[in-house]
């Protein structure tokens, strides 16, 4: 084995060389997600942070909304160091629940919808989750899925919680839902309102809370639960933001990976979010539609998989389309 003694930093850690020197050794902030988010946004309320479906959502529209679902979630009582299941595709709903968690010291455990009845039952039961928020279409999994377990109660949204009444209409006329729900269950509107007039004490940062747990089997093995800090969400911020890839307030970022694992929050959502940028939501892809989606936002950024690359490196509506305000594009 040879020593690595008395290489440059360079050579061991090649990627510095994309960096400021004065960057290089630049700590991380000491804080939570949501006052990353909150501080490097606070003073532009009026710039678009979400684009879902084409409604646009403003940094100061999505404080509120963090601040009322942490009410919400008080207020079904959850405390600092409960762990609240959410099973959904993203939707803003589960932006707010997921930052909400952060400000009120909880955690949120975060499954996929596709997940077996049985795969979901053990999630939740390995986290001790007591709380669980749905998306509508999936509730019939979780309803068979916390039967015999500590689950308490159930937070129910929909896709279109954050639309316009006539979109909410449209939509509706084409997805016919029908869900009974047992007496445990608050659709997200009834559950929001439950939490007007409750106290919001932020709980302040600790290095040792976990923000987050994502479930990964990694390349070959079995998924498991692992434990996310704040640091962790907020370093890969800080370190796109000092990187050479251009990253400005405004520009737009197309987010088609799902919440569920730490690479579509962490990238998709947290880093846009906390640069200032436009994180365009696309809940439910299809990867055929990728390029379509690509011509129509025009994103400067975006994150996928090698398959998505794939599909778009074979797509005539590409072939002759100037593409050239897209300026980066992450794999993992």
């Amino acid at each position: 084995m040879h020593s690595t003694m008395n290489l440059k930093p360079s050579v061991i850690r090649p990627w510095l060389k994309y960096y400021n020197k004065e960057d290089i050794t630049e700590e991380v902030p000491k804080c939570t997600l949501y006052d990353y988010l909150f501080q490097n946004n606070k003073d532009h309320p009026d710039d678009i942070a979400l684009n879902y479906f084409d409604t646009n959502l403003t940094y100061g529209e999505i404080f509120r909304n963090i601040q009322k679902t942490a009410m919400a979630y008080l207020a079904l009582g959850v405390k600092c160091g409960d762990i609240v299941t959410i099973c959904s595709i993203t939707t803003p709903e589960v932006v707010y629940s997921f930052y909400a968690m952060d400000l009120i010291g909880a955690v949120p455990n975060m499954v996929d919808p596709r997940t077996s009845i049985e795969g979901i039952r053990e999630y939740i039961e390995e986290a001790k989750s007591k709380y669980v928020c749905v998306l509508n279409m999936a509730y019939p999994k979780i309803r068979d899925a916390v039967a015999g377990t500590d689950v308490d109660r159930i937070v129910v949204l929909s896709p279109v919680d954050s639309l316009s009444h006539v979109k909410r209409a449209a939509f509706h006329l084409t997805n016919r839902y029908k869900n009974e729900y047992s007496s445990n269950c608050l659709k997200w509107e009834q559950f929001l309102d439950n939490g007007a007039g409750m106290k919001l004490e932020p709980v302040p940062y600790s290095h040792e809370h976990c923000c987050a747990i994502v479930h990964t089997g990694g390349t070959t093995g079995s998924p498991k639960g692992v434990m996310l800090s704040d640091d962790a969400f907020n370093a890969i911020a800080f370190q796109y933001e000092k990187s050479a890839i251009t990253l400005k307030r405004q520009q737009k970022f197309l987010n088609v990976m799902p919440p569920f694992i730490a690479y579509g929050f962490a990238c998709g959502i947290h880093m846009p979010l906390s640069l200032g940028m436009t994180s365009i939501i696309i809940p439910n892809l299809d990867v055929k539609e990728l390029a379509a989606l690509i011509l129509k936002y025009k994103p400067a950024h975006m994150c996928g998989v090698p398959e998505h690359y794939q599909v778009l490196a074979k797509d005539k509506k590409l072939k002759h389309a100037d593409i050239s305000y897209l300026m980066n594009t992450g794999s993992g």
